[in-house]
């Protein structure tokens, strides 16, 4: 039996462990613990995969997961983990991941804003899938839906998620309910479900939303909130939002509110721009506190949603319909505040480059990645910013992802 001991979790979820003097990564671990571990060979991969065979020395902190799928589910990684530990842990890999790949050495304090635990997501992706089956003698396939399992497209059938809203999951189950009966078209392999906990969006990916009407009006007799239209609104704080199918907007439904604080409650002054704009969260109750204020985004049901929640408020918004980089990348004008949210990949040296050319008296950076944020603060810093405060805001529980705002000046 090949016994190793967890030395720190890693960002992607994992737990690091040395095996015949080399690093391993083990996944639905707690630091501390002693484990056996089986060595996979996964197709495609020169690098062998590892799971644990058994736990030698739990943690006194393990809890019992709450989810029946968690470890099968590619959704959660910490469902392991006592909810307060998470965030702990959370800030090890933050601090870790800046120093690194940074070399950004951050010893001050980094604000945590937690979260509800469960039940907190507003959007989900469900996957409908064939499953051979025999009935009465002859071949069938019945359609199932759920979640896929890390890494893979493999099915894992479910029902509910326990990190999902109510209205979510009521949504969940009726789909489940009624998904192999109806035999949706073969197309719809995927739907997303939106939800402000009253009316509920269904988008199917790939722009067939319109092929899909019957199998929707389907869904429509069994799901009373979903909304035939293309959008729907969603508070948050003073502010109604229109949010069309396949917008972005953020997922954590107890969150949103502080995220808006966080970056509009200290800014004040004439000139602003909202980078990644979305749908206008930011954008609208910053034109509440600046003369004159751009958001730039590369969507067009985004922006057409910024306009029409910007005349909502009675707020003035200059709309820009540009990838952020094309903006960024012939804008000489100068800004007393920038926000930028960018997806997962980071501002990246484009627009890294033109801030510190531009060189805005404050700027606010909204980070999904802690090694996309290590990169981007790198060349900031290296250009004359200096990092005012870090706050870890959780809208992930219980997985690995990690949300950060940082200020800067």
């Amino acid at each position: 039996m090949r016994i190793v001991e967890i030395e720190k979790l890693v960002y992607g979820g994992d737990g690091l462990a040395r095996l015949d003097g080399r690093v391993v990564f083990v996944p639905f671990v707690i630091p501390g613990e002693q484990a056996s571990l089986v060595e996979l060979t996964v197709p495609g991969r020169k690098s062998k995969q590892v799971r644990v065979d058994q736990l030698v020395k739990p943690a006194r902190e393990r809890v019992e997961p709450v989810c029946p799928v968690f470890a099968r589910c590619g959704g959660c990684h910490y469902q392991q983990i006592p909810y307060p530990l998470q965030l702990t842990y959370k800030v090890q890999i933050l601090r870790e991941t800046l120093a690194r790949l940074g070399g950004i050495d951050w010893s001050e304090e980094i604000e945590t804003v937690s979260s509800e635990p469960w039940g907190y997501r507003n959007r989900t992706k469900l996957h409908i899938r064939d499953d051979p089956k025999e009935r009465h003698g002859v071949s069938t396939k019945v359609r199932k839906i759920g979640f896929f399992e890390s890494s893979s497209h493999r099915l894992v059938e479910s029902t509910n998620c326990p990190i999902n809203s109510p209205g979510l999951n009521r949504a969940h189950k009726a789909l489940a309910e009624m998904v192999d009966e109806c035999h949706p078209p073969e197309f719809i392999t995927e739907v997303e479900l939106f939800s402000n906990e009253v009316d509920l969006l269904m988008s199917i990916p790939g722009g067939r939303r319109a092929l899909a009407t019957k199998f929707l009006k389907l869904c429509a007799d069994l799901i009373p909130e979903l909304s035939m239209q293309s959008s729907i609104n969603y508070s948050v704080g003073q502010h109604s939002y229109q949010v069309a199918s396949g917008s972005f907007f953020q997922v954590n439904r107890f969150l949103v509110d502080h995220l808006v604080d966080l970056i509009t409650a200290d800014v004040e002054g004439v000139n602003a721009l909202d980078l990644y704009a979305g749908v206008g969260i930011f954008s609208v109750p910053i034109a509440e506190r600046f003369t004159h204020v751009k958001a730039v985004d590369s969507s067009t049901r985004a922006v057409h949603c910024l306009q029409t929640n910007a005349q909502r408020a009675g707020v003035k918004v200059q709309t820009i319909h540009l990838n952020v980089e094309d903006y960024m990348h012939g804008t000489t004008q100068k800004f007393d505040f920038v926000v930028a949210d960018p997806p997962r990949t980071g501002l990246g040296p484009v627009v890294t480059k033109a801030l510190v050319r531009i060189r805005p008296a404050q700027l606010k950076l909204v980070s999904c990645d802690p090694a996309t944020l290590a990169r981007d603060l790198q060349v900031l810093i290296a250009g004359g910013f200096k990092i005012e405060k870090i706050t870890l805001i959780d809208l992930f529980p219980q997985t690995y992802h990690i949300e950060t705002v940082v200020q800067l000046v």
